[in-house]
């Protein structure tokens, strides 16, 4: 099969409007459901009057935490982190427990006949809230004293990693250079064409239920909906038809996927719930939202000795993996000329949507490799001009050394900034040669696209991750 031409089985249905989506799955007689959202980024639940929705016709249920907790095992997700630590206190409610902690968590589910009606019902909820202090800003929200995301909790830092090896001081103290930086990669969110959807089809013979879901995770969405509803996996499926596109937010398992399969599980009825536009912009994870202060230091000869730094990253009010920023700097033990790392990495809980996946690894290596290079070129002064170097990050790509980033060309007249593999660099330097930063050393180098040299890499003592909290 390699270097053979394969044919793509799907395209033909795609490209022809044949595809078959979450929205295009035939179920007998379905509810329609829609959500009542909190408008308020941190709020108490003082009531919840349903009693006019209730009443519009064509409506079938209105329903909080409360009504739809018979049919569940327990109220909340409780998964596991990285580490393998309960967060019990960091995960979604299935619907709001008397709290309200971002603008867009959903408080109760309307189940009618379309979905046209159980939008006019949700309009009709009346929520009775208390607003609350709130700190949005991530560097505030780790502060002492600042307004909790939740009044369960008593500090905003949701984990800390301590992560380095050798003497960061002594590096930066007998450093020769010695650079530093901020940086803030804002907040972004995915728009797949499709957003997300779920319907669940109820079986009164048996009381099994079928899930079609627009996932990039089917088996972790049955294994949470299993444990969270209390329900034997034999009698729970998970299938995903076309996927309209997916981008990150369809890796986790939010509270409607919950709250739609709890209430067909409830009311013994087929319930069906297709997110609209402004339901993705209010409920689908969001990413970055971080703040980095970094240094490098530099020996007089250009060799990076030491790299530190703290950042600030943004884990939002329920964050879907709370103790992921640890996993990048462990790898940049493979980085060959980084003589001591130094790292800590709070993960702060703030007002807004959750985080997504692997977001802060390769964000993280983005920034600090990026900060590595730039601080090394700058270090070159003598070699023939002002050395630039523009770094873009194409894709991250695996393999058994740790981390190779492969970078898109970025023209510099006829000279172009490039990186190969861990150790090489090519910086314009403003003249007819080119700096080649290789295992530390500096030569002028006459730069052909695709050249380089080999080279051994420096061994490094094992990184250390201490005071994981």
């Amino acid at each position: 099969m390699i270097g053979s031409r394969l044919p793509r089985l799907e395209d033909h249905a795609l490209l022809t409007g044949r595809g078959r989506f979450v929205d295009d799955v035939a179920i007998a007689d379905p509810l329609h459901a829609a959500f009542v959202r909190s408008p308020h980024p941190h709020a108490l639940i003082r009531a919840v009057r349903t009693a006019a929705a209730r009443a519009l016709p064509g409506v079938f249920a209105v329903l909080a935490l409360d009504d739809i907790a018979p049919a569940m095992a327990r109220r909340r997700m409780v998964r596991t982190s990285n580490s393998g630590t309960p967060l019990d206190r960091c995960w979604a409610f299935a619907l709001a427990d008397g709290e309200v902690s971002y603008v867009g968590e959903p408080v109760a589910i309307v189940l009618a006949a379309n979905r046209y009606l159980a939008e006019d019902a949700a309009a009709l909820v009346d929520v009775d809230y208390e607003v609350l202090a709130c700190a949005a800003d991530c560097r505030k929200a780790a502060l002492a004293g600042a307004p909790a995301v939740r009044r369960e909790v008593s500090s905003n830092v949701i984990s800390l990693y301590r992560l380095g090896y050798g003497d960061i001081d002594a590096a930066f103290a007998n450093a020769a250079h010695v650079f530093r930086e901020s940086f803030w990669p804002h907040r972004g969110g995915a728009h797949s064409i499709e957003g997300r959807g779920i319907a669940v089809e109820y079986r009164a013979s048996d009381g099994s239920l079928t899930v079609y879901a627009s996932t990039q995770k089917a088996h972790d969405l049955l294994n949470t909906l299993a444990s969270s509803l209390g329900v034997d996996e034999n009698r729970l499926r998970v299938a995903t038809p076309d996927i309209g596109g997916g981008f990150g937010p369809k890796l986790c398992v939010y509270a409607e996927d919950v709250a739609v399969t709890a209430s067909a599980k409830l009311v013994g009825r087929s319930v069906k719930w297709i997110e609209d536009r402004r339901e993705h912009f209010l409920g689908a994870v969001q990413e970055r939202d971080q703040h980095w202060f970094m240094e490098i230091a530099l020996d007089a000869a250009g060799r990076i000795v030491g790299l530190r730094g703290r950042p600030a990253i943004n884990g939002f009010a329920q964050p879907r993996c709370a103790d992921r920023a640890g996993g990048c700097p462990r790898r940049l033990s493979d980085y060959r000329d980084v003589g001591t790392l130094h790292h800590e990495l709070p993960r702060v809980s703030s007002r807004s949507k959750a985080m997504g996946e692997c977001v802060v690894r390769l964000l993280l290596a983005w920034i600090l490799i990026s900060f590595e290079l730039s601080g090394a070129a700058l270090a070159f002064q003598d070699c023939g001009g002002s050395p630039k170097l523009r770094v873009f990050w194409e894709k991250e790509l695996i393999s058994v050394g740790g981390v190779f980033f492969q970078m898109r060309k970025e023209k510099l007249g006829k000279k172009s900034a490039r990186l190969v593999g861990h150790d090489m660099i090519f910086v314009h330097s403003g003249n007819d040669s080119n700096v080649l930063i290789h295992n530390g050393t500096s030569t002028h180098y006459k730069c052909s696209r695709g050249e380089g040299a080999g080279g051994a890499a420096k061994a490094h003592p094992e990184p250390y991750v201490a005071n994981q909290q």
